[in-house]
């Protein structure tokens, strides 16, 4: 049987005309032999983007959720190996909505760690001739709120969560970009971490 997987990317935001993760993740193709492949793009708001992915899984449970974000900043692929409890207050989503509180949620653990294989996926990119590296922060803002919410919803799974973030596309073309997430996608599926992490 065909393993079911979701790949979601991001609309654009802070007005540029395309955002790299979705433009990767619209270029994947929705099949082959071993998978089945769903994607959506998300919008940039707290709470929101996952929500969507959440309710999604409602009706179309995957085996696997693989998200991808931009970081403008970054000069490689940087498969997160953790969701983290915090928020950046003071700065807005696209929604105009601005944290009040540091945490994601007051009761929940100050991080989760992802149960994919963040450290075979980065291998296997570096092995391509994808500059990777494995990143233990996913930020504080939009990427790093869907990552936590998803890993806080679903644990060690099913699905399996995972998070990956691309750089610029000065950096890294959509068309390579997408070649990067195949990677990963079947990194992760043939690869099997034996235990998903949780810290208070």
């Amino acid at each position: 049987m065909k393993k079911k997987i979701l790949v979601t990317g991001f609309e654009p935001f802070d007005g540029a005309e395309e955002n790299p993760s979705w433009e990767a993740v619209r270029r994947l193709p929705d099949t082959d032999e071993e998978w089945e492949l769903r994607k959506i793009c998300l919008p940039v708001l707290y709470e929101k983007a996952a929500d969507q992915v959440i309710a999604f899984c409602e009706d179309w449970m995957p085996d696997y959720i693989l998200c991808a974000g931009l970081a403008g900043s970054r000069k490689a692929v940087t498969p997160e190996t953790l969701g983290g409890n915090i928020r950046t207050l003071g700065r807005a989503d696209e929604g105009g909505f601005i944290p009040q509180d540091l945490k994601i949620d007051p009761e929940g653990p100050d991080f989760i760690i992802s149960p994919l294989p963040v450290d075979a996926m980065s291998d296997r990119l570096n092995a391509a001739g994808i500059r990777a590296y494995v990143s233990t922060s996913a930020g504080a803002f939009v990427c790093n709120d869907l990552f936590y919410h998803l890993l806080r919803r679903f644990g060690s799974g099913p699905p399996l969560c995972g998070f990956v973030h691309l750089p610029p596309a000065e950096v890294l073309s959509f068309p390579d970009g997408a070649r990067a997430l195949l990677l990963c996608i079947d990194e992760m599926i043939h690869t099997k971490k034996e235990d998903n992490i949780q810290e208070e």
